[in-house]
């Protein structure tokens, strides 16, 4: 089992209602709900990637899994950017060491929010904004938001 399915708290979920109700006043770009204007330039690859991983809320946790059938933490994060034509890398620390790194008060809708240290990252999520991911989080569970647990996280830009 890998390290971040067990280090990764089962608490503080939000709940799919709460991305309801922020796409309410969006649009549709490419099939996808967008937040904000309903023009593809006035709307940023941060919240269409938010909008694209929304899509895969509840789809079930998979080791290895980075296909809507199943995603772990990285495989999730990679296919949702493959959609926006954004190459990744395959686990969550390679992908912090492709990412550009932010400070966390920087940190926009469509970040990855990685847990771990630089060396032993072991958890990467997508950021939704107001303290929230969207993440797989480990065997038994599915794709879900949540709520940062930690202030020891760090942040990178695709």
């Amino acid at each position: 089992m890998p390290e971040h399915a067990l280090r990764t708290p089962r608490f503080d979920r939000v709940t799919k209602n709460h991305r309801s109700k922020v796409l309410i006043a969006g649009c549709a770009v490419a099939g996808v709900a967008t937040l904000g204007a309903c023009s593809p330039g006035d709307v940023s690859p941060g919240a269409r990637a938010v909008n694209i991983a929304s899509q895969y809320i509840g789809t079930p946790y998979v080791y290895g899994g980075a296909a809507p059938g199943g995603f772990d933490c990285s495989g999730l994060t990679q296919y949702v950017y493959a959609q926006l034509g954004r190459g990744l890398p395959r686990s969550a620390e390679a992908q912090y060491e492709a990412a550009q790194k932010i400070p966390q008060s920087w940190a926009q809708k469509g970040d990855l929010i990685f847990f771990g240290s630089p060396g032993s990252v072991y958890h990467v999520g997508i950021y939704e904004g107001n303290g929230v991911i969207e993440h797989a989080p480990r065997p038994g569970t599915s794709v879900e938001y949540i709520r940062i647990w930690t202030g020891d996280y760090m942040v990178g830009r695709v």
